[in-house]
């Protein structure tokens, strides 16, 4: 029998044995990388699956995108989110799980856990998630039309620009002011002008007396009595509606049921950043847009089932619907005082007229301080009858300057007692001006921002509940982040020259994804 020498034979298994483990490791290490990246893109897929089931219902009326994270149920449930993600990865990690499909998969996975790490829903910070959600879509949305708007609305801005300051101080005033009886009541601003022509007639009739026993406190009475001074307090006193609110139009009394809105249940406050000033007004334009477009107003003439003044309700929000207008007629009134009273003191025949006046009613005590209060006290009244007319003209859907010339304005110092009497008088069109919106519109531009976003959502919430009763702002997500853990048994690695040395036999993946609309 003859002997062989298998040396090489040997050498050749062992050689091959290191190559197989060798090749078989690098590929492993391959699909192990493979399965990293394959649990991301079924977590990614996932998460556009699961943010594709926005509120359509939402979309539709309000082009805003939000996840319902109740599922259909009245509370945000982390559970539902889980479920929805679940079936979407469990499908993506093993797609042979439908029968249709045959061949194998080297990425073998099964999903081990799910955990929803944080959620960004409509309500949280501030109602800034609103306002980017807003302005994103009004980004999109007819950006032709807005820019005409935009341009269109720069004259007037330049022109109003030099007055901004009083419109400030009007709205500072007017925070002091409150609504008693269906009449304006403002001691900052009424009082004054009573108390100093009250206080310079007692003064100067005291002084007088000493000299001149004669002066006829009752008469002075009834000179004041007869003049447009009382007309004006009297207007005050039993309410101007009926000289502004348009002829046939009766005012909603709807109310409000705030304590279940978002602005009563989901407030959060937030330290708003100085963004770049020309960036942050184009964003505040922008949502300005967006509320007079979905948003009723007085004069909209949109159709609503719950609130009429749904604009008003943003800016005031007041539990009733004749509250917040009656509130934004207040506003507008002061905001126009203040500018027509502004326009009276630069214009020297207006003034010089006032003092005609004054002197009429009050000139013959020949006490000239006596006639300089009167004639400021008349100046003020003379302001507050433009506003009214103003006003109206406003709710009539008809134009108003911001700043009055002697060319627009209404309303001569002949014509205020048949004015306050109630007689109609003969307008001049206005076509330079701005509507009733516009002034609602720099309202909106200056309003506290968290309150603005939180009394959106409300009037949001109060019509979606008309299609879904269990519609909450405070369910619907914006933005969420995600982890997933699965595991993966060894493959490559099977072969058992390679198996004995590995102590691990089975991967464990994990990974986190976000993702907002």
């Amino acid at each position: 029998m003859r002997m062989e020498n298998g040396s090489i034979t040997v050498f050749l298994s062992l050689s091959l044995t290191i190559m197989l483990a060798l090749i078989f490791t690098t590929i492993e290490n391959a699909r192990v990388n493979g399965l990293d990246t394959q649990l991301d893109l079924a977590a990614d897929s996932a998460m556009d699956s699961l943010f594709a089931l926005y509120d359509r219902q939402l979309m539709e009326k309000y082009g805003l995108l939000f996840l319902n994270g109740s599922g259909g149920n009245t509370e945000y449930s982390d559970l539902y989110l889980k479920n929805e993600l679940q079936e979407c990865i469990q499908y993506e990690l093993n797609p042979k799980r439908n029968n249709s499909l045959s061949g194998i998969t080297i990425y073998p996975m099964k999903l081990e856990e799910i955990r929803i790490l944080d959620t960004v829903r409509a309500t949280d910070f501030g109602g800034s998630v609103l306002e980017q959600e807003i302005v994103d879509y009004m980004k999109y949305k007819e950006v032709g039309n807005i820019t005409d708007k935009l341009f269109g609305w720069k004259e007037v801005v330049e022109k109003g620009g030099s007055e901004q300051e009083r419109i400030q101080d009007a709205e500072k005033t007017l925070s002091e002011a409150t609504w008693e009886n269906g009449t304006i009541t403002n001691q900052a601003m009424i009082k004054p002008l009573e108390h100093n022509i009250i206080k310079e007639a007692n003064h100067s009739e005291k002084g007088t007396m000493e000299s001149q026993p004669e002066f006829d406190s009752e008469r002075y009475k009834e000179s004041i009595e007869k003049s447009v001074i009382h007309q004006a307090e009297e207007i005050k006193k039993n309410g101007f509606w009926k000289l502004i609110i348009p002829s046939g139009v009766s005012l909603s009394a709807i109310k409000v049921q705030k304590e279940t809105l978002p602005s009563a249940t989901s407030v959060t406050q937030m330290q708003w950043e100085n963004k770049n000033l020309a960036e942050e007004a184009a964003r505040m334009v922008l949502y300005g847009e967006y509320v007079l477009e979905y948003c009723s107003n007085f004069t909209s003439n949109k159709e609503k089932s719950g609130i009429q003044y749904e604009t008003e309700y943003i800016l005031f929000g007041k539990e009733s619907d004749d509250e917040n207008l009656k509130t934004c007629v207040n506003r507008l009134l002061w905001i126009r005082e203040g500018l027509n009273a502004a326009h009276i003191f630069a214009s020297a025949s207006k003034m010089e007229s006032a003092l005609t006046l004054a002197t009429a009613i009050v000139g013959w005590t020949m006490i000239p301080a006596l006639v300089t209060a009167a004639q400021f006290v008349i100046v003020g009244v003379w302001a507050y009858a433009e506003s009214l007319l103003d006003v109206r003209r406003l709710l009539n859907g008809k134009k108003v300057a911001l700043v009055k010339t002697e060319q627009n304005w209404q309303l001569g110092i002949e014509g205020l007692t048949d004015f306050f009497n109630g007689i109609k008088q003969e307008e001049v069109e206005d076509e330079d001006g701005i509507f009733y919106e516009d002034y609602i519109r720099i309202l909106l531009l200056m309003m506290n921002k968290t309150e603005k976003y939180y009394r959106t959502m409300d009037v949001i919430q109060q019509n979606m509940r008309q299609i879904s009763p269990d519609f909450e702002m405070q369910n619907y997500v914006y933005a969420a982040e995600i982890y997933v853990e699965a595991t993966a048994n060894q493959l490559f690695l099977m072969i058992p020259i390679v198996r004995n040395t590995m102590n691990q036999r089975q991967y464990r993946i994990v990974t986190a994804i976000g993702r907002s609309y």
